[in-house]
């Protein structure tokens, strides 16, 4: 695959979007990470921790400790389907059995809308600027959709060849050099083993060259441990640049600050002690520490969405009655 191709890959990925069987709206996988730093497909576990930008969560959010906050940069909603809030929840906010004081379990937005499909007693979820609303979020039909987005995107995105001055030199450990050189959409996957660039290397904040709007790094590999001494340290220009992990299903990240995007759909992440300046995107995701930012890089998928046929919307909303009575996947 050359570089037109994938130039031209990247203006018709149109399977990041896609139509919601129950709104006929659309579900862009883009313009999600670009509003959410947090996006736990199915769970997420919030261990006493906060995410500055706004979190969607497809079922459960779990409180461990006594208190998670939400959008402390005062963003404005953001929309996933038909759906807008500074948090959507589509199943229930639950605490954890080892929580002492449930009395004292809160989840505090400091602005915008709030929409949970139940809130088990006697957690206080509260928003300083906006509205509380339990009992009508995103639809089952949407969540899945949601889903399929991501996963489509993330494996589409690792069947992209390096573009043009793309590359990655390790002769220097105290100064790996990440380049994403000559276009505009920028992809390098990365050949050498994962421990070895980033466990006994160091990618600083000048440890990269990215003039790419959008900058692809992918990363094979189904168990990853981030787990560094040197560590990660970009903490400011990276958030246009995406670490696509499209093969993990277990990711450990637990070092200083990563400072770039994380796609893993089919991952369970666990993000410990380590400020993540980037966006996570993960199946399950836990969550103990700050996660800071948004995807700020150029469209991945700009092709214009296709209407569904009346007799597709019939039948699809027919499944999606189906779904709703379901309830979503268990936690793995």
């Amino acid at each position: 695959m050359n570089t037109a191709r994938n130039a031209l890959f990247a203006l018709t990925l149109s399977t990041s979007a896609f139509a919601s069987s129950a709104y006929a709206t659309t579900i862009n996988a883009t313009d999600i990470i670009s509003q959410f730093g947090v996006v736990a497909l199915n769970n997420l576990t919030a261990v006493s921790s906060e995410t500055e930008s706004l979190v969607y969560v497809g079922n459960d959010l779990e409180v461990i400790q006594n208190s998670y906050g939400v959008n402390s940069d005062h963003l404005a909603n953001g929309s996933v389907g038909s759906a807008s809030g500074a948090l959507i929840v589509g199943g229930d906010v639950v605490y954890a059995d080892s929580v002492q004081n449930k009395n004292g379990v809160n989840i505090t937005v400091d602005s915008g809308d709030v929409l949970v499909g139940s809130v088990e007693s006697p957690i206080n979820v509260a928003t300083n600027n906006g509205t509380v609303t339990v009992g009508s979020t995103i639809s089952a039909a949407e969540v899945d959709a949601v889903e399929e987005a991501f996963t489509t995107l993330s494996s589409d995105l690792a069947d992209l060849d390096n573009t043009d001055g793309a590359n990655f030199d390790f002769s220097d450990q105290n100064n790996v050099v990440l380049t994403s050189g000559t276009e505009d959409f920028a992809v390098y996957n990365l050949e050498t083993t994962l421990t070895d660039f980033l466990i006994n290397g160091a990618l600083k904040s000048d440890g990269y060259s990215n003039t790419a709007d959008t900058f692809i790094i992918n990363v094979s590999g189904t168990s990853i441990d981030l787990t560094l001494d040197a560590g990660v340290a970009a903490t400011t220009g990276g958030s246009n640049i995406i670490f696509n992990f499209y093969e993990a299903t277990d990711i450990l990240v637990n070092s200083a600050n990563f400072g770039f995007g994380i796609l893993a759909p089919l991952a369970s992440i666990n993000v410990q002690q380590a400020n993540s300046e980037g966006f996570v995107v993960g199946y399950d995701v836990t969550q103990s520490t700050e996660i800071r930012g948004v995807y700020t890089g150029g469209a991945i998928a700009t092709v214009a969405p296709v209407p569904l046929p009346a007799s597709g919307l019939l039948l699809l909303g027919a499944v999606a009655g189906v779904t709703a009575l379901r309830r979503r996947k268990p936690q793995a």
